[in-house]
Order: structure tokens, then C-alpha cells, then sequence
């Protein structure tokens, strides 16, 4: 049992594929996982606050995401995916949707590239936005200084 106030940091939801599409570039495919089930499991635990972490199944498309955030009963705030096409409007749009952070995936298809978090960070650092990485440990030496560089948390 966590303490009062638990968070849990890191989890996904994937819903029904009749509602929200997958990418046809993934590397993997999921079984259904609800946000009723999440729910019951955040019970069980004493979660009381969550963040969503948007799966690369998805792309780029929040839609999955951003309705968790909406619709749970729970606290809740999000980490999405964007491309480097993506505008200020659009931004400010999740941020009223409960999105504080962007993921950055070099792991699976179906992820986005630093260039996104690059011509980004300046405007996420003033929304007081994160950034998220997901690589291969590997890879940590070669991109050191790209992500000091994003000057984000």
C-alpha cells in the first residue's frame, strides 16, 4: 500500500482500437488496457495522482491520452508525443488538457525525434513543461550533450 498522496509517475492506458487508431509503423500491439482498470488498480495501491505517458502506439495523435486526464476521477496529468510540425495553439491546447511534458522516443517505431524537443524547448520551458526520453541506455553517451543542451527537466 503506497502512502496518501501516492503518485504514480509513469503508466498507460490503451483504449478501445474502434476509438483510437494505432500507428501502422509500431512495435508492438497491445491488448486493451482501460482506464476503468487503471482505476481499480490505483485503488488497490492507494494511488491518488497519476501521470500518462503517451505509448508510441499511438504516434503523435493525444487523443487516447489527453481523454484519460479528462476523464478520470484521480489527479491526473500527461506526457504526449509531438512532431516538430507542431504550433504554439496546439500546445497551449494540452496544456489546458492537463499535458505537462513531452516524450522523446528512440526506442520503439512510431516515436519522435529530438529535433522535436530541440525547436521546441524554448517555448515548453516557458509553459514549465518536461521533457522524457526513452533510449537505449547505449545511446546515453553519444546524446549527453543534446540533452543537457534542451536546458528542460
Amino acid at each position: 500500500m503506497m502512502p496518501v498522496g501516492a503518485c504514480d509517475t509513469h503508466m498507460h492506458v490503451f483504449g478501445s482500437v474502434n476509438r483510437y487508431r494505432f500507428v501502422p509503423d509500431r512495435s508492438y500491439t497491445p491488448p486493451q488496457a482501460s482506464l476503468k482498470q487503471y482505476e481499480a488498480l490505483a485503488n488497490t495501491l492507494n494511488f491518488s495522482r497519476f501521470v500518462i505517458v503517451q505509448p508510441s502506439i499511438y504516434g503523435t495523435d493525444n487523443a487516447c491520452t489527453l481523454d484519460v486526464v479528462c476523464d478520470t476521477r484521480l489527479d491526473a496529468r500527461a506526457v504526449v508525443v509531438v512532431d516538430d510540425h507542431v504550433d504554439g495553439a496546439e500546445l497551449e491546447r494540452m496544456h489546458e488538457a492537463g499535458a505537462r511534458g513531452i516524450r522523446i522516443n528512440l526506442l520503439f517505431r512510431g516515436g519522435v525525434q529530438f529535433a522535436a524537443a530541440e525547436r521546441l524547448a524554448d517555448q515548453l520551458r516557458d509553459m514549465g513543461w518536461h521533457v522524457q526520453v526513452l533510449l537505449d541506455v547505449s545511446r546515453m553517451a553519444d546524446l549527453k550533450d543534446r540533452l543537457v543542451g534542451l536546458n528542460l527537466p
